[in-house]
This record gives C-alpha cells, structure tokens and sequence, in this order.
C-alpha cells in the first residue's frame, strides 16, 4: 500500500472515530455533551483538513505516485501512518480506554492510559510518560472536582485516598 493510501485511509478513519464518538454524545444533556463535541469536532476537522492534504500533495506527484523532486511520500517524511503496528497498539489502547473507563473511572483509566499510549506509539520514556500521565491526573482533579465543583462518576484510586 502506498503512503497516499495508507494517509487517505487513516484520514477516513480518523474521520468516522470522530462520527461514531460524536453519535455516542447524543444521549448526553448539552451541557455534559459540549465538550465531547468541541473534541470531536476538532478531531474531524483536521482529520479532514489531513485528507485534503493528502490529496493535495497527491495531485502534485507525478503519474509514478512520486513526487516531482523523486522522492517518494514516505521518503520525503510526509505520510502519517509510517508504522500499522503501532498504529493498531494505539487504536487497541484507545479502544481500551473507552470499554474501561466507565468501570474503573476516569482517573484511574486515565493514569493507565497515557502512560501506555505514549510507550505504546514509541513517544518517550516510560519516567517522563508516567510523570506526564500523573501530571494530567493531578491537573484535571484540580479543575473538574476543587476548582468547578463537578461531580464525576466514582472512581478506583479516589476511592482509595478519599
């Protein structure tokens, strides 16, 4: 599969991620739902402004699927889907985080989470990847639950310190 296709079909999938999400938020009051949204609907904007790149920078390849300096995409640094293994270890964990989420709470999936997907897509080292996942835990428990006073759903590790 060339670089193109691989980017046009992540780009697509992203894109539908983004759709399906944005159907789970229909059961949502407006308030609880706006943020999801506001996500999703970032999401599929630049996964939309992603694929006409990529069609763009397609269209400017010659009739070879190179580009016109002789580069191919992938050799040029331009696609995004250089490795399909950590491509479906990052969708797999994604898709984890959803199932386990609503069990565990959102802390506690979300300390997991962005550890292993930093690791997961080869992004650092496991200290800094902890410390990251930590860092944003402490920082939403800071805004949502001390700051804006919002309830959230029962979770493991706060049910441990509090």
């Amino acid at each position: 599969m060339s670089g193109t296709n691989k980017d046009v079909l992540t780009a697509l999938m992203l894109m539908g991620i983004a759709g399906f999400g944005w159907l789970q938020t229909d059961g949502l009051s407006n308030e609880a739902g706006m943020f999801p949204r506001m996500a999703l609907g970032l999401l599929a904007l630049l996964s939309g402004l992603y694929l006409v790149r990529t069609l763009f920078l397609a269209r400017v390849a010659n009739g070879s699927g190179a580009y016109e300096d002789g580069d191919d995409a992938e050799a040029a640094g331009e696609t995004f889907f250089k490795s399909p293994l950590r491509f479906f270890i990052s969708l797999t964990l994604i898709i984890g985080y959803i199932v386990v989420f609503p069990t565990v709470g959102y802390f506690t999936a979300t300390l997991l989470f962005i550890p292993l997907f930093v690791i997961g897509i080869g992004g650092g080292r496991p200290v800094a990847a902890i410390a990251t996942g930590l860092g944003f835990v402490v920082f939403s428990y800071v805004v949502f639950v001390l700051l804006l006073r919002r309830h959230l759903p029962d979770d493991l590790i706060l049910s441990l310190f509090v």
